[in-house]
């Protein structure tokens, strides 16, 4: 049939093109799949070395954190009678070196890098801040900056290495006391402080108005 001659004849005419299409559709496709499983492997190789740096980040500032959440029991065994004696305040708590692990790094999420890597320049922003203290202060005002210092740095370490474990898959941290609690009771000691030697001072500065108000004119 007439029908049948067409059609045969169509499919002579396509087969060509087909067998064209396979072979440069299949060096297509194989292209794509070896692309695809390099790039799962890459990204299970990054995820590992990021699992294997984030470990290690979770144990220093967890250490961290718990050293800063000591300094206030430091404190407190101490007893001195001379205003000026430093001897007994307890130190800021230095942070342990971190690991060289450059694939690390990379792997790691950015801003968990950046947050580790920045941190110890916030520990030495708060020795400088205590150093300050030692010059123009009391062992009070020392002692008071150690230990607002220790709090806020602590609490940072800690929450740094619980956003850490959160990212990487790891249960939250067991410290065997309620850390994050002793670090929202400073903090929040603190900030009170704060704002009755503000109201402190604003009262002070009212007092200070009123009389000179009141004082009468100095008589030629």
């Amino acid at each position: 049939m007439v029908g049948d001659s067409i059609l045969q004849w169509l499919v002579s005419q396509i087969e060509p093109i087909i067998d064209v299409l396979k072979v440069f559709g299949g060096g297509i496709v194989a292209a794509s799949i070896t692309l695809f499983f390099s790039g799962r492997r890459l990204d299970r190789d990054l995820h590992r070395a990021a699992r294997h740096l984030s470990v290690r980040l979770i144990d220093i500032f967890e250490r961290y954190a718990a050293e800063c959440a000591h300094v206030p029991a430091e404190n407190a065994r101490y007893q001195r009678s001379d205003p000026y004696d430093f001897t007994g305040i307890a130190r800021l708590p230095d942070l342990a070196p971190l690991p060289d692990d450059e694939s690390g790094w990379r792997a790691i999420e950015p801003r968990f890098a950046i947050d580790a890597l920045t941190f110890g320049a916030r520990i030495e922003r708060g020795h400088s801040v205590i150093s300050s203290e030692v010059e123009n202060g009391d062992a009070d005002d020392v002692e008071a900056a150690v230990e607002r210092n220790a709090t806020s740095l602590g609490r940072a370490a800690w929450e740094l290495a619980a956003e850490i474990r959160k990212k990487y898959g790891f249960e939250a941290g067991d410290p065997g006391w309620p850390i994050e609690e002793h670090f929202r009771e400073q903090a929040a000691q603190f900030d009170e402080f704060d704002a009755l030697r503000a109201e402190q001072h604003r009262c002070s500065l009212e007092a200070m108005t009123r009389v000179a108000v009141n004082v009468p004119p100095k008589m030629p």
